[in-house]
């Protein structure tokens, strides 16, 4: 395939039924005069469905051999050098791919694909609840453990029968040794619990008293979750300090009726140390304190 011009192109086979995606632009090439080789080489396996990229022609086409690279169907691929005086591109972009959402004693476990392309750094997980996604947390590739890596969702819980359950999607990302970002993967969603939800397990004719929980677990790194219970329905705030008195985060800020609440607390971008989370409903005010490790 030579020669190409900057651009994006989709590379099919089957008539447009496998392809991929080769983004061949030069946002994020160095200043400096290219002086490596300029060629890359595609291999479709026609018995298997499945297309291999190399940096050089090989002699060999055995396509389990190290110098071939599985590229997954409909997957944009980027391609970069990393040094002008290298004589290889450096490697291509991929994310992850056949992401499973499974409970493990009753939490959300996230499995996926390893990317054995040898430039992986980490992998960033995203999460989505009610429309509004973030950053939920960094993994670094697993030094073992076969072709599969996992990591668990503490945050989430499978609800029982009786549970309220929030629709939650995941997607995840590769970056590499250079610092650069893979596209999203494919969204995976699951229902269960997560974030604000009120647990009904208040009756008319229990004596609901304010208690404010130690949030568990704690230490913690990046999210905790913090318990509440107020007896009457009123105006709400749950906010997070830090030892200095700065306000570094508001977790509550609205009326909510009686009940017990369950509060999720993510701390991504603040330094580790010693925080204070101190609730408010009418009169009643109390403050605990909490240990974020990272």
């Amino acid at each position: 395939m030579n020669p190409l011009a900057y651009g994006k192109y989709k590379i099919t086979v089957n008539n447009g039924y496998s392809y991929f995606y080769f983004d061949l632009r030069d946002c994020n090439y160095p200043f400096d005069p290219y002086k490596g080789k300029h060629d890359i080489w595609f291999v479709y396996d026609l018995a298997n469905d499945r297309f291999f990229w190399s940096r050089e022609m090989q002699v060999t086409f055995n396509l389990n051999a190290d110098c071939w690279q599985y590229i997954p169907d409909a997957t944009t691929i980027g391609i970069w050098q990393n040094n002008a005086l290298q004589q290889n591109l450096e490697c291509f972009i991929i994310p992850p791919k056949n992401i499973t959402l499974t409970w493990d004693n009753n939490y959300l476990k996230i499995s996926w694909d390893r990317i054995d392309l040898g430039n992986v750094e980490s992998y960033y997980i995203y999460k989505k609840v009610e429309g509004c996604e973030e950053v939920l947390a960094r993994i670094e590739p697993q030094a073992s453990g076969g072709d599969r890596q996992t990591w668990t969702d503490y945050s989430v819980t499978k609800p029982k029968r009786t549970d309220p359950m929030f629709k939650i999607d995941y997607r995840i990302r590769t970056k590499t040794t250079n610092g650069i970002f893979s596209n999203y993967s494919s969204k995976k969603g699951i229902y269960g619990n997560t974030g604000i939800w009120k647990k009904n397990i208040v009756e008319e004719e229990e004596n609901v008293n304010y208690k404010l929980c130690q949030n568990t677990p704690n230490p913690f790194n990046p999210s905790t979750t913090i318990s509440f219970t107020v007896p009457n329905d009123e105006f709400i705030t749950l906010k997070v300090y830090d030892v200095l008195g700065n306000q570094v985060a508001t977790l509550l800020n609205e009326r909510k009726p009686a009940g017990m609440y369950n509060v999720q607390c993510i701390m991504n971008n603040v330094s580790s140390g010693v925080y204070f989370y101190t609730l408010k409903a009418g009169s009643y005010t109390e403050t605990k304190k909490m240990l974020l490790m990272k």
